[in-house]
């Protein structure tokens, strides 16, 4: 299981205002935690953002196929396939300042650098060494209770980064670098299952690991 607690620790700074790092700290529910475990670069595999999150949207999606139309039934039976599950985002990262602002940016390109895959230099070529994954905590709303840690999947489609210039810029380098005092992100989330879900009957002991909202950790 990664450790939620200090890759929190290693990510509060001093460029934040006290009162969000003192949050932040006490309770490590108020972060969304990112872990990129095919990521080769240590260094680079985990980031936490404080969760000024304007909304998440959990959908599940259960897949039938077309279905098998027989003699003297009406509708054709119905064939299940899967039942996918996805997570939207949109997230808000206000700075407090030039040296804030540049912080922020810093874990943006990590994360950017996360939807690319690995690759193994193999002669003259590279070769595909391992996809972009990502591992995703979220207080007890994102979180995998069966493994006792953060929820596994991909970004599906774009991860939307948006420099919001309405709220002013700082200025760096005589005035060659600018840097938003606010960011905006809104992605997708693909959950890979990583137990059996549904209900199981085993011995008559009946067990389903499903929930929205996590509890009892």
């Amino acid at each position: 299981m990664p450790n939620i607690e200090e890759i929190v620790d290693q990510n509060i700074t001093s460029f934040a205002p006290d009162y969000e790092n003192n949050i932040r700290t006490k309770f490590k529910g108020y972060n969304i935690v990112f872990f990129f475990p095919t990521c080769p670069v240590p260094e680079e595999r985990a980031i936490a953002f404080p969760a000024y999150t304007k909304k998440v949207t959990d959908t599940f999606t259960p897949n039938f196929g077309e279905g098998k139309s027989v003699y003297g039934r009406m509708d054709p039976i119905p064939v299940y396939q899967n039942t996918t599950r996805q997570i939207a985002f949109d997230l808000s990262l206000p700075s407090n300042g030039l040296a804030h602002s540049r912080d922020i940016a810093k874990k943006l390109n990590i994360l950017v650098k996360n939807v690319y895959p690995s690759y193994q230099r193999n002669g003259n070529v590279n070769v595909i060494s391992s996809p972009p994954l990502v591992s995703i905590f979220f207080s007890n709303l994102i979180y995998d209770k069966t493994t006792n840690s953060s929820l596994l999947g991909y970004f599906k489609g774009a991860i939307a980064i948006a420099h919001n210039l309405e709220k002013g810029v700082f200025s760096r380098g005589e005035g060659y670098e600018t840097y938003p005092k606010a960011y905006d992100i809104s992605f997708t989330f693909n959950v890979l299952h990583q137990y059996t879900p549904g209900y199981v009957n085993s011995g008559g002991t009946i067990t389903n690991p499903v929930n929205i909202l996590q509890s009892n950790r």
